[in-house]
């Protein structure tokens, strides 16, 4: 029998709201994505902008939505069309997140604040297989086209090799988000692998190292706030 094509690989440089919204329509399509970013955590500027209540949108008449974006109505037209905000409102329930109007017309997440969305929505794109490697940051293409990264300990390190031996002190480490640091690391032990090192307990990001059975070395990360 002839052999099934693999699943298409994307990396998305970028853990922002659009790096997201991307990671997600990509998983839905089956595409395997590893999502890089240089920070320790993702969505920082969502969890930022919920501080004033998030306001996600407006409930204003579609038109007069559009005219809010000048001479560049033209070229957005086309991608807000395909996304409007009522589709918005729909996705923020679909992650159980309910939207009211405010007396401006704004729009809000009942919650009034960005964490409860944010970790719904990465509780989704877990389900969906997604994979995020942090402090990483994109220094362009190595000679062959593959995409290099400045893994935060002064060294460049390009896609990652497969069929090799573990190594001991690897460059590059992938950090896998979690949404409650304590029971991963129970985890962990439950199932061979053994804990490296964790940050101080006083700290407000909780993050680590730790090694799976097989000696590779992976780091895990739990976002203040998203334990909430």
């Amino acid at each position: 029998m002839p052999s099934q094509p693999s699943s298409p690989e994307v990396a998305i440089v970028g853990a922002g709201p659009a790096g997201l919204i991307a990671a997600e329509v990509l998983g839905r399509a089956g595409v395997s994505v590893t999502v890089y970013d240089r920070m320790p955590s993702v969505g920082r500027k969502l969890l930022m902008a919920g501080r004033g209540g998030l306001n996600l949108t407006h409930s204003e008449e579609f038109d007069h939505f559009l005219a809010r974006y000048a001479e560049a109505e033209p070229q957005l037209r086309p991608p807000i069309e395909a996304f409007r905000p009522e589709d918005l409102r729909v996705w923020c329930e679909g992650l159980g997140q309910e939207t009211f109007v405010g007396s401006s017309g704004r729009v809000f997440p009942k919650a009034f604040k960005a964490s409860p969305l944010l970790r719904a929505w990465l509780s989704r794109l877990e389900g969906l297989g997604v994979r995020f490697a942090l402090r990483h940051r994109w220094q362009g293409f190595d000679d062959d086209g593959t995409l290099a990264f400045d893994d935060a300990a002064g060294q460049v390190s390009g896609m990652w090799v497969t069929d090799r031996e573990a190594v001991e002190n690897p460059g590059a480490e992938l950090h896998i988000m979690v949404r409650n640091a304590v029971d991963t690391e129970a985890s962990i032990v439950a199932h061979g692998g053994s804990l490296i090192w964790r940050s101080s307990p006083d700290e407000s990001e909780t993050y680590g190292t730790f090694r799976d059975p097989s000696g590779n070395l992976f780091g895990y990360y739990q976002q203040a706030g998203l334990e909430e």
